[in-house]
């Protein structure tokens, strides 16, 4: 349970909801917000290593990144292992790559003087546009990366990216092919993207500023090659394999090239879209990406 109290002038509003119940007396008002997770052990360990070691030896133990997601879940978890002493939260950037600790935040990002420039202010503008303030200074990026959130507008730039996710354990993967593999029982450390040339446009269609996405879309470009990903489809961010092929080959045709890209991405239906419309979203978010690329 978490009790928050306030001073407050003389109302009474009771709302009873699975998760929050909201009193307001003349005095006081009394939140109380029951998270959906149980954690019967939490531990802060001071080292990657002491981290990695207690999360592979319990098969139920969670890494707390942010935990902005995390209280969705019902589970019960027996270790809850908090990383905020291992000294994974920073920014740097050398030798043309930027290194992003998997414990800093998005607003970190945000307001990080080395995005201000890098591909255009484009990480930080996508960043920036994510939810609230206050959602972003707890969300972590290696929870956000880790977790491969159909909804994350972050996870679908990145994709196109040259992008590498550092694992204590497995050690480096290329975001493509990290996009592709099966959950792993690893610790993320960091981020690594390299600085190029890249001509880059994000677009995202959402119903309003706080809500999810019905759909997003980077579109990558770098001389005659080309890379599309698709995020809330409403699966996580995917690759497009043969379109960005068609662009490369000199197709310029927007009505091929878009509905190559509607054949070969998969689309659901859930509670903010059909897949008939995300379809058209889709072509829509596409033909002013490459009006951005091209």
């Amino acid at each position: 349970m978490l009790f928050l109290r306030y001073q407050m002038s003389e109302q009474l509003l009771i709302t009873d909801e699975s998760w929050c119940v909201i009193y307001l007396s003349r005095h006081t008002l009394n939140w109380v917000v029951r998270t959906m997770f149980k954690a019967v052990d939490y531990v802060r360990p001071k080292s990657i290593d002491e981290a990695h070691d207690l999360f592979v030896s319990n098969t139920n133990s969670q890494i707390l990144g942010g935990g902005t997601y995390l209280y969705l879940s019902k589970r019960t978890i027996q270790l809850l292992i908090d990383l905020q002493e291992t000294s994974l939260k920073y920014i740097s950037q050398r030798d043309g790559k930027i290194r992003i600790g998997a414990m800093s935040t998005l607003s970190d990002v945000e307001e990080s003087d080395i995005f201000k420039n890098a591909f255009n202010g484009l990480v930080k503008k996508v960043v920036s546009d994510i939810w609230s303030y206050q959602l972003r200074n707890a969300a972590t990026v290696g929870g956000t990366v880790y977790s491969r959130l159909g909804f994350s507008e972050f996870l679908t730039l990145l994709a196109v990216l040259d992008v590498d996710v550092v694992f204590h354990n497995t050690g480096v993967i290329s975001i493509k092919d990290f996009l592709k593999m099966p959950p792993l029982r690893d610790i993320l450390k960091e981020i690594v993207i390299t600085e190029n040339d890249l001509k880059v446009s994000f677009q995202v269609f959402k119903r309003t500023h706080f809500d999810f996405p019905v759909l997003s879309l980077a579109v990558a470009r770098c001389d005659d090659e080309f890379r599309i990903a698709v995020g809330s489809r409403p699966g996580c961010a995917l690759l497009a394999k043969d379109t960005p092929k068609l662009l490369s080959e000199g197709c310029r045709d927007l009505k091929t090239v878009c509905d190559s890209l509607i054949r070969e991405i998969p689309f659901a239906d859930d509670l903010r879209a059909s897949s008939e419309y995300r379809r058209h979203v889709c072509g829509v978010l596409f033909k002013r990406a490459l009006s951005e690329v091209l």
